[in-house]
């Protein structure tokens, strides 16, 4: 093996400019390539925001699947009615484009993986378990994938949230298990990154033996810092802070509720930065509240300048009920937030007791109360509120950097070929 493992990693959704799974895809690619000798694969689609960044030593493949894509996007989008619902919709109807990518990557690089150009693969994207991989059972060399995110269950008593967010696919979600090349995939796959608790207990149990739990997102600690900012219990007022889309799985309306209805609250603000359906709702809410003066949506704003918000603010809150990663959550820890969210998913994975308070799942009023009491508690003691941002922030920057997620990433890959090594 050389000293630097020479990855052929494949990430068909990677790209600097977009949010959610691209960019993660491109963040942790972009670390482990200080450590790894990577060749990067992915879709056409990500050319121009690739190569805007791109470095002189890069190697990055473009393979063009638009043939297949194109029109299942468009499918996906009229069954979603262009509303940027239905995430499950979205991803069964990108199944078909993917397999067809996979199809492509293999026959580009059969020949340089049968000479041995290449020490191992690793599928970064896409992130969901629902996808499988063509290529796991004709690897001549290791195959590695992850990290895997999703499936997470639609809490009790969340019906009517599910169907706003047109998840009526949801429910048949399992049917994937069935779909071909999914037993193939996990019965050839070296190692499993699995990003959260539940994604990793829903493994089949050959893959379980191979699987390494790793959270899904990471800080790029150039951008998301806590440089500079004033204590949190200096902000004045007290400001509370949300960041994310305005759908209704994510709580925003509950953030509302629980500030509107305390007299120890009534000189709190709130700050909505997003944007999404339920704006309108929101806005009519404020209204109804008298709150004009006191609450601000600033919509959706670029990447960049996300972390100017979440270091004017006093506390993130963040009462999403299916949150599978959570990135918002450690950019507003490395920011010197504490935050407050639900005890489910990636939010309750990553938030102690230590860097804030989390919400049991109960009812939308149960929530609301325990939303309302945690910031009462904490708009009450100053002092706490800056001892769970500096708990916060040393957190965050020993375990939520890309770099010691890639260092996490290429430790795994040297136990894989070495296991190779004792196998000969």
């Amino acid at each position: 093996m050389h000293d630097r493992p020479r990855v052929l990693l494949i990430a068909e959704a990677c790209n600097p400019e977009w949010t959610s799974v691209p960019l993660v895809g491109y963040n942790l690619y972009r670390a482990i390539t200080a450590l790894a000798d990577v060749t990067l694969v992915t879709q056409i689609r990500n050319k121009d925001a690739i190569l805007n960044q791109k470095r002189e030593d890069d190697k990055v493949v473009f393979i063009d699947s638009e043939r297949v894509a194109r029109p299942c996007r468009s499918i996906g989008n009229i069954l979603r009615i262009h509303k940027g619902l239905g995430w499950t919709t979205k991803q069964a109807s990108m199944w078909l484009p993917y397999i067809y990518f996979e199809r492509l990557v293999y026959k580009q690089f059969r020949s340089a993986l049968e000479q041995g150009e290449f020490d191992l693969i690793h599928r970064v994207t896409p992130l969901t378990p629902t996808f499988p991989s063509t290529i796991a059972a004709k690897s001549p060399v290791p195959f590695m994938l992850g990290p895997l995110n999703g499936g997470l269950p639609w809490p009790k008593n969340t019906t009517r949230t599910r169907f706003a967010e047109m998840e009526w696919l949801s429910y048949f979600r399992g049917v994937y298990k069935w779909l071909p090349y999914h037993r193939s995939t996990y019965r050839h796959t070296a190692c499993v990154i699995a990003a959260s608790r539940h994604t990793l207990s829903e493994l089949p149990a050959r893959a379980k033996e191979h699987a390494v739990y790793i959270p899904e997102n990471g800080i790029n600690p150039e951008h998301f810092h806590a440089n500079g900012r004033t204590p949190p219990s200096q902000i004045k007022p007290f400001r509370v802070l949300f960041v994310g889309r305005l759908v209704p799985y994510k709580g925003a309306d509950v953030v509302l509720e629980a500030v509107a209805g305390s007299d120890k609250l009534s000189r709190v603000e709130v700050v909505y930065v997003g944007d999404g359906p339920q704006r309108e709702k929101l806005v009519a809410m404020t209204k109804s509240f008298g709150m004009e003066d006191r609450v601000t949506f600033v919509g959706r704003v670029p990447q960049k300048t996300v972390p100017d918000y979440l270091r004017e603010a006093s506390v993130f809150a963040f009462p999403s009920l299916r949150e599978f990663g959570g990135a918002v959550v450690m950019e507003s820890m490395a920011c010197g937030l504490p935050c407050i969210v639900l005890d489910y998913g990636g939010p309750g994975e990553l938030v102690t007791k230590d860097t804030g308070r989390t919400i049991p799942m109960g009812s939308r009023e149960q929530r609301v109360n325990a939303m309302r009491a945690h910031l009462e508690e904490l708009h009450g003691n100053p002092q706490l509120v800056d001892q769970l941002s500096e708990a916060s922030i040393r957190h965050a920057e020993r375990e939520y950097t890309w770099d010691a997620k890639a260092k996490h990433v290429v430790a795994l890959y040297r136990k894989v070929l070495a296991e190779k090594r004792e196998k000969r």
